[in-house]
Formats: C-alpha cells, structure tokens, sequence
C-alpha cells in the first residue's frame, strides 16, 4: 500500500538563500498524514556505526516552534530477496499502533511524476503459531457454575 512520498524541495531561508532538501508526507492509515523530511547521516556518524541509517527521518518543525529537532525513524540500504532490485527500508517509531513502530519502504517512482521515492507499508504476516489459548469445550469439575446465587440483581455490583 502506498502510504506517502519523498521529493526535493526547497524553501527561502530568512537570509534569501534557496535551501534544498528531501521532504514529504506519510500518511499511515487511521492517522493523521505526517509532514516529515530526510536528513543525511552525517560521515562521521556512519563511521563509528555500521549500523546507523543513512537517513534520519524527522518532523517539520511548526512555526515558531523552539525545541529540539524531533527525529522519528531511520533508512537503511537494502537490496530485493532475488538481487535485482535497490531501495531503502526503515521504520518510523510511534506510540499510535502496536508495537511501536511502522516498517516502510522507500522505492524510486516507476513513472516520472516529480517524486523522489514513493513510501510503501505492507501489513505484517499473521503469525500462524499464536500464542493465544484455545478456547476449551468443557468444564472443569471444581468450577463453580451454580447460577441460581446470581438470579438477584443485587448480588452483581456490576
């Protein structure tokens, strides 16, 4: 499923100066779209961490906010099962769903439309070894289920 993109952009800095950058929006399902951009891992960073992204992704900065820049994934390299094909995965982290965090895929766009990756998200597998029990068919003979004492309403405080 496509949930977003990623495209060069630019923006005039109080000084004049054109800025480049990479921006765009994700838009998880059931959430609101986030407007985010990518930020190079510096060199450095990459040298002492192998396993450091090579992209940060973080939150645009609201109007006059003063905080901390908000950085809310990674990018990482990666290379198809079969070889073929390069693209970049990574995730988002967020308290919003399950687990805590969004895995996306970043792949250039097949057809020429402006864009510099297009983000996809795919549902995780099911798990066919749940760990939930089985519901069971019969009753234990040391459980309770007299349910003459409960005919009175009073005696349920629910």
């Amino acid at each position: 499923m496509n949930i977003g993109y990623f495209k060069n952009q630019t923006f005039k800095a109080q000084d004049g100066k054109e800025v480049k950058f990479i921006g765009g929006m994700i838009n998880i399902p059931f959430l609101r779209p986030i407007e985010c951009g990518l930020i190079p891992t510096p060199d450095e960073e990459l040298a002492k961490n192998q396993n450091a992204p090579i992209y940060k992704i973080v939150l645009f900065k609201p109007k006059n906010y003063k905080g901390a820049r908000q950085i809310i994934g990674g990018i990482w390299n990666a290379v198809s099962n079969d070889g073929k094909t390069n693209y970049f995965r990574g995730h988002i982290e967020t308290p919003l769903v399950a687990g805590g965090r969004v895995y996306l895929a970043l792949f250039t766009p097949k057809e020429p439309n402006g864009l510099m990756f297009e983000a996809t998200w795919s549902a995780p597998k099911r798990n066919n070894n749940s760990h939930t029990p089985q519901a069971s068919t019969t009753i234990d003979d040391d459980v309770d289920i007299d349910a003459d004492k409960y005919d009175n309403d009073e005696t349920i405080p629910f």
